[in-house]
């Protein structure tokens, strides 16, 4: 691995390690971009089986079924990224996060339904009165299950990521430097942090 630059974007912040490596070109990016996705996609459609008997387990109306599954894939892909950029727990850390992932994502998909003119008044009663933890204990894989997910995504996603995570933070820094002494309230170091959260796999184009 290349060796670190020991300089942060202020010139001397040991707090920024930034690796040595050039920025990615367009194409790169794409290339790896399509790597991290389709290897994500992998990753969420071993929870199809269980995903699609969860909503079968309730009367979806007034919602199609195949939108609760497409905003349940959201919720839990989500919580996959999250958990490759940051191995965050085991199996039963992921579990939580998951559920209470997809339960947000449900619910933010029937407030977005409702600016439509939706049919249910409370979208986060919808959801709890459905998505229960005895449906969740039910149908999602076993945490053992899981854990073998959780290692195969590891294995073939983390060096990607890595590649990815590494070029978003040089870029945000690049850019983070023009744009200071036009915001007097911010630090560059926190212009930095808003780029590298703008960059991290799972927002933007992922």
């Amino acid at each position: 691995m290349a060796a670190a630059d020991s300089t942060g974007p202020g010139g001397s912040d040991p707090g920024y390690q930034l690796p040595r490596r050039p920025r990615l070109t367009a194409e790169e990016e794409r290339t790896l971009s399509w790597q991290i996705q389709r290897g994500i996609d992998g990753l969420v459609a071993q929870f199809e089986l269980g995903v699609r008997r969860l909503i079968d387990g309730f009367d979806p109306r007034p919602f199609e079924p195949s939108k609760l599954v497409a905003a349940t894939y959201a919720g839990l892909r989500k919580t996959i990224v999250a958990h490759l950029v940051h191995q965050d727990g085991g199996p039963g850390a992921f579990r939580e996060a998951a559920i209470d992932n997809v339960r947000k994502s449900v619910a933010d998909f029937i407030d977005d339904r409702q600016r439509d003119g939706g049919a249910v008044q409370n979208a986060a009663q919808w959801v709890a009165e459905r998505f229960t933890d005895a449906a969740f204990e039910t149908h999602l894989p076993a945490s053992t299950d899981i854990g073998d997910i959780l290692t195969q995504g590891q294995r073939k996603l983390s060096e990607p990521l890595k590649d990815m995570v590494e070029a978003n933070m040089r870029l945000a820094v690049a850019v983070a430097r023009r744009y200071l002494g036009r915001c007097r309230d911010l630090e560059l170091a926190d212009l930095c942090q808003e780029g590298f959260l703008a960059g991290a796999p799972g927002r933007g184009a992922l």
